[in-house]
């Protein structure tokens, strides 16, 4: 069980930390606040090296499709310049997730970012 998480630059949400987390969390408010973002966030990080599990969030949202707006809707104001970091704590690891776009081709007026995983577990 996660003792505490913290999200950074994921979706509307700048800088996030809840503590401590329960076994049961209930989280309420007006719409457009962060609470899917919050779920979105521990759904991507339970699996990290899984691509289709940030895929999927955008999916439930009804948001299709591959270009820079798809992949910028995962940022905090649509900024990809900065990465995102989520990371989740418990009593014995730390686990954060890392991602930052990078460009891996340019053809004409096009260019194709994806997003790059890296995860890291460290004990306290």
């Amino acid at each position: 069980m996660f003792k505490s998480m913290k999200i950074k630059n994921f979706r509307g949400l700048s800088d996030l930390i809840i503590k401590p987390l329960k076994k049961i969390n209930i989280f309420i408010g007006d719409n457009c606040t962060g609470k899917t973002s919050i779920l979105d966030a521990i759904f991507i990080s339970i699996n990290p090296n899984n691509p289709n599990l940030i895929a999927s969030t955008n999916f439930f949202r009804n948001i299709i499709g591959i270009n820079r707006e798809y992949l910028s809707s995962y940022y905090y104001n649509l900024n990809i310049d900065k990465e995102i970091i989520i990371e989740l704590n418990n009593n014995k690891k730390n686990r954060i997730l890392r991602i930052k776009p990078i460009v891996l081709k340019k053809v004409s007026f096009f260019t194709y970012i994806v997003p790059v995983f890296q995860q890291h577990c460290t004990s306290p």
